[in-house]
């Protein structure tokens, strides 16, 4: 938190500046609704990396150069913060950027801590991507909070393309999603972590195939967290009763913005968001 708290006093943002928020495809915008739940007022800018997703089967670099990228599409805006809405891009680039670029930065992280704390049976589950599940981040994680509890995990390989190409009719992702959850029935888990932010788009599939247990998505842990930045540097944006949420993708098609458009209708029906759908100027692609 150092360097956030020496760019936030060095650089001038204005709180009627946008926030900045990232993934590589839909599952970031679970966080965006999160994030907009808890601050109403905010305008949000949400950059969909869909043209290299899903970051989960890419090198630890690559990840850093497309983080890379955003962040200096973000800080041309420009943004008073960041969301890295991805476990990913967090574990493999956000020390880094904060290093790197004077704004605010948060990330996600699988919630381990919360899990540990309300298993009953001391058994969770951690479902996650591989590149996540290799990373220190998540290995510290797993050190720090699962040392009383059984911690079983499943990198859940082509569960991410899955959701996004079927979205919001699941049928191969439900197979797939059952073959990654029946380790978890034998081990008498009773706690599930969705340790990408594209999972909680299929937290009621989870929940169908398995019935008696507790899945913890962290979209509104990190809300507060973000909610705390700006309130910490007074960057709230208070009495903005119209807000607005941009939608860039790097691959802006028809199907996608479909998609994108439906997910964020159906979280903002009764919301007087304004929401816009185009593309990421190439220069960032």
């Amino acid at each position: 938190m150092n360097s956030q708290k020496t760019a936030s006093s060095t650089l001038k943002l204005d709180p009627k500046w946008p926030i900045g928020v990232f993934d590589s495809g839909l599952g970031g915008l679970t966080v965006l609704t999160a994030l907009q739940k808890v601050l109403p007022e905010e305008n949000f800018v949400y950059v969909a990396d869909n043209k290299y997703c899903p970051y989960g089967n890419r090198s630890a670099n690559e990840i850093r150069q497309r983080s890379h990228a955003i962040l200096k599409f973000f800080t041309a805006y420009p943004m008073k913060a960041v969301v890295v809405a991805c476990n990913t891009a967090t574990a493999a680039a956000v020390k880094e950027l904060r290093e790197n670029y004077n704004i605010p930065i948060i990330g996600v992280e699988p919630g381990v801590k919360p899990a540990c704390e309300i298993t009953q049976t001391g058994q969770i589950g951690v479902l996650a991507t591989a590149g996540t599940l290799k990373s220190e981040k998540y290995e510290n994680l797993r050190n720090l909070h699962g040392k009383d509890v059984e911690v079983f995990e499943q990198a859940c390989e082509g569960l991410v393309l899955a959701i996004e190409n079927e979205y919001p009719n699941f049928s191969e992702t439900k197979n797939l999603l059952k073959v990654y959850l029946d380790p978890f029935k034998n081990q008498r888990v009773d706690t599930i972590v969705l340790g990408c932010t594209h999972y909680p788009l299929i937290e009621e599939l989870i929940h169908q195939l398995m019935h008696s247990v507790v899945t913890i998505n962290t979209g509104a842990a990190i809300a507060r967290q973000l909610e705390s930045q700006l309130k910490k540097y007074h960057l709230s944006h208070i009495g903005n009763f119209s807000p607005t949420v941009n939608v860039l993708a790097s691959r802006a098609d028809k199907v996608f913005s479909e998609k994108v458009d439906r997910l964020l209708h159906e979280n903002y029906k009764n919301s007087k968001t304004q929401i816009n759908i185009i593309q990421l100027p190439e220069h960032y692609c």
